[in-house]
């Protein structure tokens, strides 16, 4: 990893022992890809976003200063203490994987604005497939999915959809 603070919290989950080997495989996973991909802005291009966000022009240009592995990183972080500590890992999964579809590798002809949350499978498949083999595989791709939509049924969800926000705020915040 060339990224001192990926790969300090690599270190961090690598070290704590509620981590099976299959979750540090898919976090390790998905580390490597927001290493190798995770330079570009962490919000989505477009006035359609901003709208569609309630949030002025002004705070779109100001979030997009921030790269997108420092906002996984960031969710991740403020999702460990929210999250139930059976399923502290997984949701920490959650926290890093649910952007992906933002990576310029995944960009193409199908991405358009907040796509990235159903391009999911995408993601998976291309940038970290160990996910797949994860014991609550359904819950982490569903809470992912749908974390920018105003309906989910996966509790997960909602929880990502808190740290998200939180980050956020704390974005804008040190802008």
């Amino acid at each position: 990893m060339h990224n001192p603070q990926i790969s300090a919290f690599s270190t961090r989950i690598t070290r704590d022992p509620s981590w099976s080997s299959s979750q540090l495989a898919a976090a390790q996973e998905i580390l490597d890809a927001l290493d190798a991909h995770g330079a570009c802005p962490s919000v989505v291009q477009g006035e359609e976003w901003a709208a569609a966000q309630g949030q002025a022009r002004n705070d779109y240009d100001l979030l997009a200063e921030v790269p997108l592995w420092r906002h996984s990183l960031r969710v991740a972080e403020l999702i460990a203490p929210l999250a139930p500590s059976l399923y502290r890992p997984d949701l920490i999964i959650v926290a890093l994987a649910h952007d992906l579809g933002k990576a310029p590798a995944l960009r193409g002809q199908f991405y358009a604005g907040r796509q990235h949350a159903t391009m999911i499978d995408l993601a998976i498949d291309t940038l970290c497939p160990s996910i797949k083999r994860l014991r609550n595989y359904r819950r982490v791709r569903a809470a992912i999915a749908d974390h920018h939509r105003s309906h989910y049924s996966e509790p997960w969800t909602g929880i990502l959809k808190k740290a998200d926000h939180s980050a956020r705020r704390s974005e804008l915040a040190e802008i």
